[in-house]
């Protein structure tokens, strides 16, 4: 795989948010694997980035109301207020010292005060303060704390995790779903739910597809990645630090299909399998509990009913 010679696409497809640090990301990856010293001057990779209307790598709270209604829903849940209730002390000290009262982005959730806390805490800025008060090293840790639980409880504890899961992140999955198919992995798609029959009658008339990428390389958010650490059962599920990384590779081994799923460079600890090595079958049926690509799912006749079009390439 090189982005050198006649075809430099072939063998590597990138996808990016429409967002500037996501693809900031993915180029200096691109950066690394590829350094300007060892590749033709005129060879170039391609970066695709759809727009906001079609993205499918964030929840889509804005296409899909039966999404936000499920979120309400786990909001309303006793589990949820009374975690409300435990942190409104946290919060109104967080919002006394960011002035944020009256700011109704920051009383939606903790996280807002967790992006804001940690990026200057990461980059060794002086934290933020306000008559006296600042925030100091034991508040940050129980802020870091407790957003992590707001982040991890809608998409691994609550009683609606699956609906959400799988409308936050199943257009995604679908998507992924149709790149295995492409690249001609055993029981690929059946992940999409498509039929013995349809697979047989769809292979006779395309029997194999030269440009099926060999990688593919998708930069995403901290949402991306939370939401399938839910969808694969991460049991250690917790914020993805920055430039957090989880990778699927397909192995053969005596003609069967593994799939191996690394995070930061570990392979991923799931009750669902054993992602050192998780035979393809086990690896589709979790994946096919949340894939979707269906308008109605989401309470309308297609997405143009909502806020945008439809997520249908």
């Amino acid at each position: 795989m090189s982005p050198n010679g006649p075809n430099p696409h072939q063998g590597l497809y990138v996808r990016s948010t429409n967002v500037w640090r996501t693809q900031q990301s993915a180029q200096s990856l691109l950066q690394g694997m590829f350094p300007s010293r060892s590749r033709d001057s005129d060879a170039i990779v391609s970066q695709v980035v759809y727009p906001d209307h079609a993205e499918t790598m964030y929840a889509p709270l804005d296409r899909c109301p039966r999404l936000t209604t499920v979120r309400h829903a786990i909001r309303e849940e006793s589990v949820w207020q009374d975690f409300t209730k435990h942190v409104a002390e946290l919060r109104g000290t967080l919002n006394d010292i960011l002035a944020t009262h009256d700011n109704p982005v920051y009383q939606d959730r903790l996280g807002r005060f967790h992006d804001v806390v940690m990026t200057l805490h990461c980059h060794n800025k002086a934290m933020p303060s306000n008559g006296g008060a600042s925030v100091t090293k034991d508040l940050r840790k129980e802020l870091m704390k407790f957003a992590n639980w707001e982040h991890i409880y809608p998409r691994r504890d609550s009683p609606h995790y699956q609906e959400y899961l799988s409308l936050g992140i199943g257009f995604f999955i679908h998507e992924l779903a149709k790149s295995w198919e492409k690249a001609g992995l055993s029981n690929g798609e059946r992940v999409a739910g498509v039929s013995a029959d349809q697979r047989a009658a769809k292979h006779r008339d395309y029997p194999e597809d030269a440009n099926a990428p060999l990688m593919e390389i998708y930069s995403g958010h901290d949402d991306t990645l939370m939401f399938l650490a839910g969808v694969l059962g991460q049991s250690d599920m917790e914020w993805p630090p920055y430039a957090s990384q989880l990778i699927f590779e397909f192995w053969e081994k005596s003609g069967e299909t593994l799939v191996r799923v690394l995070y930061n460079g570990s392979p991923l600890s799931s009750p669902h399998c054993n992602f050192e090595a998780c035979p393809m079958e086990k690896f589709e049926e979790i994946m096919r509990r949340y894939i979707t690509n269906d308008p109605k799912r989401c309470g309308a006749k297609s997405f143009s009913d909502s806020a945008g079009p439809s997520f249908e390439k």
